[in-house]
């Protein structure tokens, strides 16, 4: 299923071949997870939907809701708290929340009185608030600042890097970028570090051996030993999605493979791998609003914050 817009502006939903699965008269909707997506109609509250576009439930409580991560999504009511419901509209756990991540690895982050700690599927708070910013859970480890730098906890919160970094991003493939000073380079999961402070504007994790930097404006591709593998050329680029990534020349996109090769000439305004990075990394971004009563003031506000940790923590530049 694809979500698409229409030319009144009302969001639909077409298959594989192209055909309409759920005609247009929607006001809103997500891509669908895990087979459900929500959706707002005209005056209406969110509600989830199915394949067939058959109501599961509403939630007329909520004035945003996510997609779903990992079986629960994350919403938010009108005193702009944060719970959480199933897959089958049960609350799981009750809004209370000031600020949250969505599930990763059965942990998502929250924050109260200004302290970032994580709860588990229950609402159970299993690590204590009191970092000043959190990362979700990625193969086991979460980042965290403790106001000034940066370090790793595991899921019991204890630290398994302390915090010594001035920057960093994600573990994937053994190794996460990190900022020593006003340069990046990487280290291992022993906090040694692989690859030397070398890069001026941006690194990425690593995905499927690649991984993106950004040098003078320009993003390229290096190796794990550091070594470019595509040179620089690119004005924005994705990381790479299995053997292929997306990357933008003179305002056009194409895709092309790990040698830098063209598979898709670049003559697109815009492309997108939307699903496949809210299946990897849980992205929050994907929501609905409540159209029961104007809250675009109270999204504004809300996901200010929320929107920039995503462009920071989900740590690519398709945006």
């Amino acid at each position: 299923m694809a979500k698409v817009v229409s030319s009144n502006g009302k969001t639909e939903y077409i298959n594989e071949d192209g055909k309409y699965a759920i005609p247009a008269q929607f006001k809103s909707g997500t891509d669908f997870v895990d087979s459900l997506a929500f959706v707002v109609s005209d005056g209406g509250y969110p509600i989830c939907i199915d394949k067939s576009g058959e109501t599961k439930f509403q939630q007329k409580q909520a004035k945003v809701v996510c997609s779903f991560s990992e079986g629960l999504a994350m919403f938010v009511t009108s005193d702009q708290k944060i719970g959480f419901v199933d897959k089958t509209g049960k609350v799981v756990v009750n809004s209370q929340f000031d600020e949250a991540l969505s599930f990763s690895e059965g942990f998502a982050a929250i924050k109260q009185k200004d302290k970032w700690g994580f709860i588990d599927k229950t609402g159970k708070i299993v690590i204590n608030p009191q970092f000043d910013e959190v990362f979700s859970f990625t193969n086991g480890k979460a980042a965290f600042s403790n106001g000034k730098q940066w370090g790793f906890i595991d899921n019991k919160g204890s630290y398994v890097i302390n915090p010594q970094f001035d920057g960093i991003l994600s573990f994937n493939e053994g190794m996460a970028p990190f900022l020593s000073g006003k340069k990046w380079c990487y280290i291992n999961e022993n906090a040694k570090i692989e690859i030397n402070p070398q890069f001026d504007d941006a690194a990425f994790p690593f995905q499927n051996g690649l991984a993106l930097i950004v040098q003078d404006d320009k993003g390229d591709y290096i190796n794990k030993q550091g070594k470019i593998e595509i040179n620089p050329q690119f004005e924005m680029a994705s990381d790479f999605i299995g053997d292929i990534a997306l990357v933008e020349n003179a305002d056009k996109w194409g895709i092309i493979d790990k040698k830098g090769k063209y598979l898709v000439n670049s003559q697109f305004d815009d492309m997108k791998a939307e699903e496949y990075f809210r299946a990897k990394y849980g992205d929050r971004s994907d929501y609905v609003i409540s159209d029961y009563y104007d809250a675009s003031n109270f999204v504004s506000k809300f996901f200010g914050l929320i929107l920039f940790l995503r462009c920071y923590e989900k740590y690519f530049l398709l945006l």
